[in-house]
C-alpha cells in the first residue's frame, strides 16, 4: 500500500527518488530478519493467543505512529516496528493453516 503514497511522502518528507524505496525494502529487510527471531519467540511461548495480540498491537499502534510520522527517519522506525510485529504472525499462519495460507495472510 505505501507504494501509491511514495510520491506524496517524498514530497512531504523531501527525500529523493533513491530514498522512496528504502521504506518498502526496510520493511522487507526487517521482516526477514524477524521471522526466524519472532518464529523461535512464538515456539517457545507456545503460540499464544498473548503474544499474538501484542503483535497486532505493535502493528497498530506502529501504523497510527506512522501517518503522523514528522520525519523520514521516525517513519522507517515505525516500519520496523510493523514488520517485527507481523513476522510471529506470519509464523503462526504457515504452520497452523495448511490451506488457504494467502487468505489467512490476507485477512491478517
Amino acid at each position: 500500500m505505501i507504494a501509491i503514497a511514495l510520491t506524496r511522502l517524498q514530497h512531504d518528507f523531501n527525500f529523493t527518488y533513491l530514498d522512496a524505496p528504502g521504506l518498502s525494502l526496510f520493511l522487507y529487510l526487517v521482516s526477514a530478519a524477524g521471522q526466524p527471531i519472532m518464529g523461535k519467540l512464538s515456539k517457545r511461548y507456545v503460540r499464544s493467543k498473548r503474544l499474538f495480540m501484542a503483535e497486532l498491537t505493535i502493528v497498530s499502534l506502529a501504523s497510527i505512529l506512522a501517518s503522523i510520522s514528522p520525519n523520514y527517519l521516525f517513519l522507517l522506525v515505525c516500519r520496523a516496528l510493523q514488520a517485527m510485529g507481523s513476522s510471529s504472525g506470519m509464523s503462526m499462519i504457515r504452520t497452523f493453516i495448511s490451506e488457504g495460507q494467502g487468505r489467512a495472510i490476507a485477512i491478517l
